[in-house]
């Protein structure tokens, strides 16, 4: 008895879903997947440490009298002079903590996304070694169907020359 050749192995070994089950190993692997969210969150940081470098702008308003409004006692002059504004405009003069926090948090984010980018070479890799043993795995499978087969002729051509009295074991013996 010898392994059957069966075509189910036709199928995992076609490029259409060799690709396919790489695309869903990119997609779907757990390391890759907690490398983006970090990439993500450090990307959020990012942005929030760029806003601050941005001054702070605070536009205040204040009425200093509250007096119900009543269109009968309605008085132009009284609600003209009634009221308080300003605008404060506030920027640190050398914003050295906003940028060390920015320029952290962008070195982090590099480093990030350089390791995404080494575990995705590594699933990759280890997708196309997993790949290339069951390409082999399948090569060698035909190769041993094959030389079961081949000797199969071969005994099947020996008992022929056996029954006809020229075996080459009756060469050798000669």
């Amino acid at each position: 008895t010898y392994p059957k050749f069966t075509n189910d192995l036709l199928f995992v070994l076609n490029n259409d879903s060799l690709n396919q089950l790489f695309t869903f190993a990119i997609s779907n692997h757990p390391d890759l997947l907690m490398t983006g969210f970090k990439i993500n969150q450090l990307e959020i940081e990012r942005k929030l440490w760029t806003q601050s470098l941005l001054p702070q702008v605070d536009i205040n308003y204040y009425p200093l009298l509250e007096v119900p409004f009543n269109s009968n006692n309605f008085n132009q002059n009284y609600f003209s002079n009634n009221y308080k504004y300003g605008i404060g405009v506030y920027m640190p003069l050398f914003l050295r903590k906003e940028r060390g926090k920015l320029e952290m948090t962008r070195s982090k984010l590099s480093e990030q996304e350089n390791n995404f980018a080494n575990k995705q070479r590594k699933i990759s890799v280890e997708f196309n070694q997993s790949r290339n043993q069951l390409v082999n795995a399948f090569e060698q499978l035909q190769n041993q169907e094959r030389l079961t087969i081949n000797n199969q002729i071969l005994r099947d051509g020996e008992e022929i020359k056996l029954i006809n009295g020229e075996s080459t074991l009756f060469l050798i013996n000669q």
